[in-house]
């Protein structure tokens, strides 16, 4: 797993975890406001800069990457 599927990772992870998921939910992901989006984006661009910062295809854990700060 590399900086590609880490980030993709979080970006899906970040969408479940903001409720959006799944076809019933699609008007709500598609009205998602920019700073939302915003959010989403800089969160999965934490997970990959994680798995860039350290040897082999490690990605970060749900834990590892809340303690990086969002600039």
């Amino acid at each position: 797993m590399g900086a590609g599927d880490s980030f993709m990772a979080a970006l899906l992870s970040g969408i479940v975890d903001r409720g959006l998921d799944g076809a019933q939910n699609r008007k709500d992901l598609r009205e998602l406001p920019a700073e939302g989006l915003a959010e989403l984006l800089a969160h999965a661009a934490r997970a990959a800069a994680v798995t860039v910062s350290r040897p082999g295809a490690n990605p970060p854990t749900r834990a590892e990457l809340n303690a990086v700060p969002a600039e």
